[in-house]
C-alpha cells in the first residue's frame, strides 16, 4: 500500500471512529434525558433544565450533546471533551484545506499522524460513555445473572470510566 493510500485509509478509519463517538454520547444523553426520575442526583438542575430543548432538536449536533454532557460535570472531564471537539471539528470542517493541499509524502506522514490520534482519541471517548452507559445500566439489572451476563461486554470499559473520573482524564489513562 503506498503512502497515499495509507493516509486515505487512515481517513476513512478516524472518520468512523467519529461517527461511533457520536453515536454513543447521542445514546448517552438520550438515556439519562429518558430516565432522569430513575437517577436520582445523576444529572444537576442546569441539565435537567437544558433537556427539555435538546429533545426539541431534531439531529443535534456533537458540539450540542457535549453541551449537554457538560451541565454534569461531576459525570464527564469538561477539558478532555473540548480537546476532543476541537480536534473532530477540525477534522470534519478543514481537514482538506489544512492537511490535503499536497500529495507529498511528508503531508501524508502528517496526515497519518493527526488520523491515529484522532482515532485513539476517539476510540478512548467511546470506551468513556460506553462505561457510563453500563454503570446506568447497572440499575435496571435485577438478578446477578442479569449483571454476569452483561458483564463480559463492557466491563472494561466500565473500570476505565471510573479511572478516568478518578484521575480526571480520558487520554492520561
Amino acid at each position: 500500500m503506498t503512502i497515499e493510500e495509507q493516509a486515505y485509509h487512515a481517513i476513512g478509519k478516524a472518520l468512523i471512529s467519529a461517527q461511533r463517538v457520536e453515536h454513543m454520547t447521542k445514546a448517552l444523553v438520550s438515556f439519562l434525558i429518558e430516565f432522569n426520575d430513575d437517577f436520582k442526583g445523576f444529572n444537576t438542575k442546569d441539565f435537567l433544565d437544558e433537556s427539555r430543548k435538546f429533545k426539541k432538536l431534531k439531529k443535534p449536533t456533537l458540539g450540542t450533546v457535549f453541551n449537554q454532557l457538560k451541565l454534569n460535570p461531576k459525570l464527564v472531564l469538561v477539558n478532555d471533551l473540548d480537546v476532543y471537539v476541537q480536534m473532530r471539528n477540525e477534522f470534519i470542517h478543514s481537514f482538506w484545506e489544512k492537511y490535503m493541499f499536497s500529495k507529498d509524502i511528508v503531508q501524508a506522514k502528517i496526515i497519518l499522524e493527526f488520523c491515529t490520534q484522532f482515532g485513539m482519541m476517539s476510540n478512548t471517548l467511546e470506551r468513556f460513555f460506553k462505561g457510563f452507559i453500563y454503570l446506568l445500566k447497572l440499575r435496571y439489572m435485577t438478578a446477578l445473572e442479569d449483571v454476569d451476563s452483561d458483564k463480559d461486554k463492557w466491563s472494561d470499559e466500565f473500570e476505565y470510566f471510573l479511572k478516568a473520573l478518578q484521575s480526571k482524564s480520558l487520554f492520561a489513562n
